[in-house]
């Protein structure tokens, strides 16, 4: 593998990934990144096995090939290079990296035995546009269990339905309740469906706030997957895979009140 890269467009794509390393001494490859050279673009891995993330920065690939290599140590020397190009080789399952004067080696894996990011069909399918996401997730995440005792609560509910999408959370103490209608005229240009079935689906909290941060880091539109029991988030330029959360969800609609004995209408400002 022979890649050359602008460190700035390669250090948003390595701490995205870096966010879904977690230490794991039973399965150490899961403390590495998995580096693929391919087709004009870098693609860098991560993955915890509930959680899969690919980033995909353009690049000069002039041989293609892949290696995985330790995750903190090649993020922490990313952040610290100049913002110049960066040449990546691999030889003998050794990462040589050269910025500028500084230079360095890494000693890789087989790239052979990083776990597979699972592929989601895209035949079920919603595109929103990221700020949308943004605000609805963001609305009633914190109202989420942060305990995992009960994990169909220590999520995020979002019901899909032909007229409208209802994002809910609960700690079985406080509910939040967002409902985006899309019949709408600025709905219909932000949100767009391919598909007239309702679909219900629990999202892990770790997956929603990871959710946020994709959202956020720029306005465009993400595509939606989901597949039996798992849901794919696609920018085109990074991708989060996630097992979905099995179960039921609690019947939140049957603790909300119908009618109240005292309205108070304020001014959010």
């Amino acid at each position: 593998m022979q890649v050359i890269c602008l460190k700035e467009n390669l250090k948003s794509a390595v701490d995205g990934a870096l966010r879904i390393v977690k230490h794991n001494s039973s399965l150490p490859i899961l403390n590495n990144l998995l580096i693929e050279a391919e087709k004009g673009r870098l693609k860098i891995s991560s993955t915890d096995l509930e959680m899969g993330f690919v980033s995909r920065t353009p690049s000069q690939v002039v041989k293609e090939g892949k290696i995985a290599v330790p995750a903190q140590v090649f993020g922490q020397f990313i952040n610290n290079l100049p913002n110049q190009n960066i040449d990546f080789e691999v030889k003998n399952q050794k990462l040589f990296l050269k910025c500028g004067e500084i230079g360095a080696t890494l000693n890789g894996l087989n790239p052979e035995d990083f776990p597979i990011i699972p592929k989601v069909k895209k035949d079920y399918a919603l595109i929103i546009n990221s700020e949308t996401l943004k605000n609805a997730v963001g609305s009633v995440v914190n109202s989420s269990a942060v305990s995992g005792a009960r994990p169909e609560i220590s999520s995020v509910y979002m019901a899909i339905e032909p007229d409208r999408i209802k994002f809910v959370a609960t700690d079985s103490f406080r509910l939040a309740h967002k409902i985006i209608f899309l019949e709408s005229e600025e709905m219909q240009d932000k949100i767009k469906i391919n598909y007239s079935t309702s679909r219900n689906i629990i999202i892990p909290l770790r997956t929603a706030a990871e959710i946020l941060r994709i959202a956020g880091e720029k306005n465009s539109d993400i595509s939606i997957s989901v597949d039996q029991n798992q849901i794919l988030f696609d920018t085109g330029d990074a991708s989060l895979v996630s097992r979905l959360v099995e179960g039921v969800y609690p019947d939140y609609e049957a603790i909300i009140p119908k009618s109240f004995e005292t309205n108070c209408y304020v001014s959010k400002s």
